[in-house]
């Protein structure tokens, strides 16, 4: 849906932003009034992330493209997650259909695909919430969660972040605790949803001493999901707690934190959907596109009594479920008038797990008794006597979540079943582990020349353990809104008499995957930093040497005949399971690489600033990906990825406008990637193959004060992301590779302009107290939909999502809330079927797509003291 007045609006934004060549900060207070009367309050706002500096950086002195979330504006986001949160800051580009977590995120045009932690690294207080981050169904925003512990973010893009943090090349978020003052204050928050959501945050924190504070939050959550599967989709929460002691001399501080986070959280996949990716529009009888979701209570478990592992019992309302503790520690201590040591460890304690279904190619009913006729689990003669002769297999289907009923007696009732006769193979995949993860981050700090000038040494260890398994399964499941599991009988065609029924369960493969391995990453990665003020110039340099060691062991796989296990025979879905072997192999690499980066900042005037920056680095593989990922524990070295990227900037703080305009250039190169492929026969298979990107951009953030208690704020992205001679293989009829080269397409689901506009307006107040308003627009424009299977032809379309809310705060330091998140309901597509095989030349009528989340009211009341 597009509306003609808001994006009059956002034009009007753009012009305004390009005409005034700023931009900035949202320091500018919420309503709308600069009240110190300092004009350049919006770069003086003070950073704590990624400067290495004795004392936080103000904006105006950094050479950093940097933005600062306030807690107003986390509340006004009415963002469901800490990657959602992230739309704040103008380089990243989220897919706002995931749910709470492992939402996509791309950062200045390069990560197509992969979740926060990928390419953006997340810190808490300054340290790596786990140090790996964004491996096989693991993702940096899992681990945390949106809650009132949060008192700021800090988003930096590019810059030094692959400086002063390992594997964070394009980025860092840092996600600041509240801690104590030597006053008692915090505050309690109740929520609820029209989505089932029951919600309770609360946070205290004072003083224990004269000289030593405390901070204690809690959050509890339960809801429905967004996108209501039957069962209660999201359920869990955490306990924070920190403890600071300022040493009486004033010489430092001693600090100790803590938080256990339970919860699970619903992952929603590609739903299945027809028309054109242009248009999605609901199957006819099958899941609706804005409400429907992706499991049901019929799907929801998986069970065998025995197997070569043992009892399965597997849950999807454990969609994404973490538990995990951490355990941290800050020390800093001032040894002399010009040094200084900084000391930061971490300890955490995870075990998580993901419970997810991937739909495959949605067709009819009678195809996929068909295709399972023809596998070759069993001899093709088993069901020999069920072909009729028009070529298709007789059968019939039962529910067994019904008890067995039969919901279709014949093909021919299958075919008008939910008025669509449509099935899918869907997957049951089930990816766990188990963390053990220590980190440390020793930092000696050395100040001189009157403070001009600030060297940093430091070195950053860490040991990380995980031991992960995949369990992988398929089943049979009907297009409808209740996504029942079949089970298929086949019928003599004939005599109409069962031959012998294929499924068990709904299940048509038990067994399709099986990983299972240890993996354990230490580094040892020194670094150094330098920063030095000349007058009006402030010059910085960092290098960090990278040094990886690998090892662990993966388990062989072999076949089973799952029907002794469950005691049954002649069930085909059982007769092949893929399961461990028992016999592990062992594996150990060794990597290294340095990231390295320069900076120059010019203040022109007290208001006024310009910057540049070079930045280059290597994104190192994760553990997992080096040793078990592809089940082989092959470790052989490979050509690491490398990012290099280009800034300049200019940054200007007024009293009633704040503005950074940022140009980056972004080249990637060396990234291995896999896709299906077709073969000469039509088959697909797995194939590897390299691909680069090159993106150059603009990134524009400001905030507008035009009027007293009047507040609006502009974020965009304009970028020009293309594929660097990667290939699209396509096998030809002589079975030799074919490769077609892709070079200069746009990457598949990035977006060449994205952005927000957003407003808030504060009443003058009443006798009761103050109301604010507020409302967003976020706009994504078009992307390509898969450029391996369709290149250039296939184009999702632009979108765009309306937000308002509103609060009241009364004088008895009571704030009501309401925020509406997708006011108008889009339907607005993020993910194409990724499944469509390389050599795809036409659009299939069914085929799996994630749309936007349908729309949510949230209200809330919130004591503060």
């Amino acid at each position: 849906m597009k509306t003609t007045s808001i994006g009059a609006a956002f034009c009007f934004a753009a012009i305004l932003c390009s005409n005034t060549s700023a931009q900035t900060s949202n320091t500018v207070p919420p309503s709308g009034e600069n009240q110190s009367g300092d004009d350049t309050v919006a770069l003086s706002a003070f950073l704590v992330t990624a400067t290495g500096s004795v004392q936080p950086q103000s904006r105006l002195k950094s050479a950093l493209s940097i933005t600062s979330i306030n807690p107003t504006m986390i509340q006004q986001s009415g963002a469901r997650g800490l990657a959602e949160l992230l739309r704040a800051v103008p380089s990243l580009y989220f897919e706002p259909s995931a749910g709470e977590v492992g939402g996509p995120v791309i950062s200045r045009g390069v990560g197509s695909g992969f979740s926060l932690g990928k390419y953006v690294g997340v810190l808490e207080d300054g340290m790596p919430v786990v140090s790996e981050q964004a491996g096989s169904f693991l993702a940096g925003d899992i681990y945390s969660r949106n809650s009132l512990w949060i008192e700021g973010i800090e988003g930096l893009t590019g810059g030094s972040s692959g400086v002063f943090m390992s594997n964070a090349p394009l980025g860092s978020v840092n996600f600041i605790s509240r801690e104590g003052t030597q006053s008692l204050h915090g505050e309690y928050k109740l929520e609820i949803g029209d989505y089932g959501l029951m919600r309770n945050d609360a946070w205290v924190a004072g003083p224990l001493s004269t000289n030593t504070t405390f901070a204690v939050g809690a959050m509890y959550r339960i809801s429905d999901g967004i996108r209501d599967p039957g069962y209660k989709a999201d359920a869990g929460g955490q306990i924070a707690a920190n403890l600071r002691h300022n040493f009486a001399s004033g010489n430092g501080h001693i600090k100790v934190s803590a938080r256990h986070l339970d919860d699970r959280a619903a992952l929603y996949f590609p739903l299945p959907l027809t028309g054109a990716p242009s248009d999605p529009q609901t199957i006819p009888g099958g899941p609706d596109i804005n409400k429907g979701a992706t499991t049901s209570q019929d799907t929801r478990f998986f069970t065998l009594p025995d197997s070569p592992m043992g009892p399965i019992s597997w849950d999807q309302a454990n969609s994404t479920k973490n538990k995990m503790t951490a355990i941290g520690g800050e020390f800093e201590y001032v040894i002399s008038d010009f040094l200084r040591i900084q000391n930061r460890l971490r300890y955490a304690s995870i075990d998580r797990s993901s419970t997810l279904n991937a739909f495959g190619t949605t067709t009819s009913l009678q195809s996929i008794a068909n295709t399972l006729a023809r596998n070759t689990l069993v001899p093709s003669s088993t069901w020999n006597a069920a072909l009729g002769t028009d070529g298709n297999y007789r059968f019939r289907l039962s529910s067994p979540g019904s008890g067995g009923t039969v919901v279709a007696a014949s093909a021919a009732d299958a075919a008008r079943l939910n008025g669509n006769g449509l099935g899918n193979l869907t997957g049951y995949w089930v990816a766990a582990a188990e963390i053990e993860d220590l980190q440390e981050d020793i930092r000696l700090i050395s100040s001189f020349n009157d403070d001009r000038t600030t060297f940093t040494a430091a070195v950053y260890m860490k040991s990380y353990d995980e031991k992960r398994l995949w369990q992988q399964n398929q089943e049979l499941v009907e297009i409808s809104p209740a996504l029942r599991r079949l089970d298929v009988t086949y019928l003599d065609a004939v005599t109409g008499a069962a031959i012998g029924t294929y499924t068990y369960n709904g299940v048509t493969q038990a067994g399709t995957v099986y990983r299972n391995g240890t993996a354990e990453a230490r580094e040892i990665s020194p670094y150094f930093n330098l920063t030095h003020l000349v007058g009006r110039f402030s010059l910085d340099a960092g290098v960090r040497f990278l040094n990886f060691d690998y090892e662990g062991s993966t388990e062989g796989t072999k076949n089973y005949d799952l029907n002794s296990y469950v005691q049954t025979s002649g069930i085909a879905a059982l007769s092949r399971g893929v399961f461990g072997n028992g016999i592990y192999t062992g594996a150990r690499a060794e990597m290294e690489g340095e990231n390295y980066t320069a900076g120059l900042n010019y203040e022109v005037a007290k208001n006024f600033a310009l910057f540049a920056r070079y930045s280059k680095g290597p994104r190192m593989p994760n553990a997992g990906d080096v040793v078990i990922a592809n089940g082989t524990g092959d470790t052989t070295p490979r050509a690491l990825e490398k990012i290099t990227q280009y800034e300049a900037g200019l940054k200007y703080g007024g009293s009633n406008l704040a503005l950074f305009l940022t140009a980056f250039s972004t080249e990637q190169r060396d990234v291995l990637a896999n896709g299906l492929v077709l073969d000469q026969n039509g088959n697909t298979i797995q194939q590897s193959f390299t691909y680069g990107l090159d993106v150059q951009g603009v990134e524009i953030e400001g905030t507008w004060v035009p009027v007293r208690g009047l507040s609006i704020d502009l974020r965009g992205t304009v970028q020009e992301p293309k594929y660097v001679s990667p290939q699209r293989v396509n096998v030809g009829t002589t079975g030799s590779p074919v490769y077609v080269s892709i070079d200069g397409m746009q990457p598949t689901r990035t977006p060449k302009l994205f952005g927000s506009i957003s407003a808030s307006y504060t009443f003058p107040e009443w006798e009761l107290g103050r109301l604010t308003v507020n409302a967003a627009y976020n706009h994504t424009g078009s992307r390509p939909g898969n450029q391996q299977a369709l290149p250039d032809l296939l184009t999702l379309a632009s979108f765009e999502e309306v937000g308002a809310g509103f609060s009241f705060t009364f004088k008895r330091n009571l704030v009501f809330r309401t925020q509406v998140s997708n006011l108008l309901n889009g339907t607005g597509i993020t993910e194409f079927d990724p499944r469509l095989s390389a050599g795809s030349t036409v659009i299939p009528p069914y085929f799996n797509a994630r749309p936007l989340q349908p729309r949510t009211v949230v209200s809330s009341l919130t004591y503060r003291f």
